[in-house]
């Protein structure tokens, strides 16, 4: 392993990681190299341990390693997160992970930075647009919290647990070194085991920086949960919305957070119609609203023809897209008469709006 920063610092504390992981069962690839510049880290890979190497895992975690974090209380000194108790669940080498851990996000002010970039704190008091926010996503509720705990949710892993043959539960854990990985929509997934968290070789670009998977979110999701803009997803998921399907009666878009596997969406009659949980709204195919939408508008007029549903389908597609299309011009409109919400949020806001009216105007064009 190779570490490319100007802090000895932090050089020191990925070297301390490193050891404590392949001292205890983990997996580091030969050829991964962890880059600090500034205030963000990265993991790459040396091109010529990649051809030596093909198909070896970039980096295993033990699930002895991976540090839960219920029950732990944080605090913030001096500026940088701290675990003030509930640690002593922790094992003696778990503990040292944290310490590290807690070390780099303080090297590189990642409590500083979740105060400008993410939503929940960035935007308290700007009641209007936290409001719109939460039309955009069903689930998110921009309620205050403490600046330590919103940067501590955009860092875990919820990964299954549970007393060995009962049942298991998800707990939320952090994940050494796996935790420097920035997201991409090509990226490896982590991939959850009974042993640990192990993530592919998933290498883009020059520099051959290795990504990460965070899961199906569009670039809304990513600025929420994560507080960064991304113009990477070629998708966007719908809002939550009513519309009118004629003498079917009307057709709702409940907006789920969480896509089920192969973004097979649930339906169900409701008394004047029909629910849908999601509708995802590709630029690349318009095709995919307008068959999930045909599946709803099916269950509620089973005689009609195929040609009769997709008719009916692809009127329902045009007004959930006309729809989300006024609410990101309404978004658009409330970022730029926002006054103190922060020169990286309103610059953030103004990225994805501006994205996903474009995924929405391309979407319109090939329909």
């Amino acid at each position: 392993m190779h570490i490319e920063s100007e802090s000895a610092d932090v050089a020191r504390i990925v070297a301390g990681m490193s050891k404590i992981v392949t001292e205890n069962d983990g997996w580091l690839h030969p050829g991964l190299v962890v880059r600090h510049v500034g205030q963000a880290y990265s993991i790459g890979i040396n091109a010529n341990d990649l051809e030596r190497s093909p198909g070896l895992p970039l980096v295993q975690i033990p699930r002895a390693l991976l540090i839960p974090v219920e029950g732990i209380e944080w605090e913030v000194r001096d500026g940088t997160l701290a675990a003030m108790s509930g640690v002593s669940g922790l094992s003696a080498t778990q503990r040292g992970l944290l310490d590290l851990m807690l070390g780099l996000y303080g090297l590189a002010g990642k409590l500083e930075q979740a105060c400008r970039t993410l939503p929940v704190l960035a935007l308290q008091g700007q009641e209007h647009l936290l409001g719109l926010l939460r039309l955009g996503r069903k689930h998110w509720t921009g309620s205050p919290m403490p600046p330590a705990s919103a940067l501590v949710g955009t860092r875990t892993l919820a990964c299954a647990s549970g007393p060995e043959g009962g049942p298991s539960r998800p707990a939320k854990v952090l994940m050494p070194l796996i935790d420097l990985l920035n997201h991409h929509p090509e990226g490896a997934p982590f991939a959850v085991s009974d042993e640990g968290v192990s993530v592919a070789v998933r290498a883009k670009g020059v520099d051959l920086e290795c990504f990460g998977y965070y899961g199906f979110r569009d670039a809304l999701s990513l600025l929420l949960n994560y507080g960064y803009a991304s113009s990477q997803p070629r998708f966007l998921q719908s809002i939550a919305c009513r519309i009118s399907i004629g003498e079917l009666g009307h057709l709702q878009v409940q907006r789920q957070d969480f896509i089920p596997p192969r973004d097979l969406p649930r339906i169900e009659r409701t008394a004047d119609g029909v629910a849908i949980s999601h509708i995802n709204i590709f630029a690349d195919n318009h095709r995919h609203a307008e068959e999930r939408l045909a599946l709803a508008i099916r269950l509620l007029w089973p005689e009609a023809t195929p040609a009769a549903v997709q008719v009916a389908a692809q009127a329902a597609s045009e007004q959930v897209n006309a729809l989300n299309m006024a609410y990101y011009l309404a978004l658009s409109d409330a970022v730029a008469a926002s006054s103190g919400a922060g020169e990286a949020m309103v610059g953030m806001l103004e990225t994805v709006v501006d994205h996903q009216l474009k995924l929405l105007q391309l979407a319109r064009q090939r329909g």
